[in-house]
């Protein structure tokens, strides 16, 4: 489902102007999409990661255990994972292989999250946050449909479900 998800945030952001390049590899690791938009006064690049779970079983910060995390543990997990994610040496290094010397804006996609002030620290990081309940409802309410993909497929499918009687 993870690859549906990134294909489906990955039309939104084409519907909105940007031209995506999605699964960039380095190594064993990879860069969900990177957004660019350069048709209005100020370019924007954005490095989005899309982390979707209906039923969570861990956190995002990637501790999996059943305690109580303290609030620094719940910071430590999520500023592990923002540096994992965000600004690990390989990912900037491949940023810059697409576009060097840009200013990338960090962005997360997430349905249900286990631990909600995790999106804060998050947050607080620099890093926006976005519902993927948000990008559906835009794609969907909006009639954003001009690509051939699997993802506006499934769009469609879904929007014919809304209406359905």
């Amino acid at each position: 489902m993870a690859l549906l998800d990134e294909q489906i945030v990955e039309e939104w952001l084409n519907s909105n102007g940007y031209f995506t390049i999605r699964g960039l590899k380095h190594g064993v690791g990879e860069i969900d999409l990177l957004a660019i938009k350069t048709q209005s006064k100020v370019p924007q690049y954005l490095h989005v990661e899309v982390q979707i779970s209906f039923n969570p079983i861990g956190y995002i910060g990637g501790d999996s255990n059943a305690r109580i995390r303290t609030e620094e543990e719940i910071k430590e997990g999520v500023y592990e994972y923002y540096k994992k994610k965000f600004t690990n040496e390989r990912k900037i290094q491949k940023r810059n292989e697409v576009l060097p010397n840009v200013d990338w804006q960090f962005q997360f996609v997430h349905a249900v999250v286990k631990e909600p002030k995790e999106l804060k620290y998050l947050k607080e990081l620099g890093v926006k946050v976005i519902s993927y309940k948000d990008i559906l409802d835009d794609l969907l309410n909006n009639n954003i449909h001009s690509s051939s993909s699997v993802a506006n497929d499934i769009l469609k499918i879904v929007g014919y479900m809304n209406k359905a009687d």
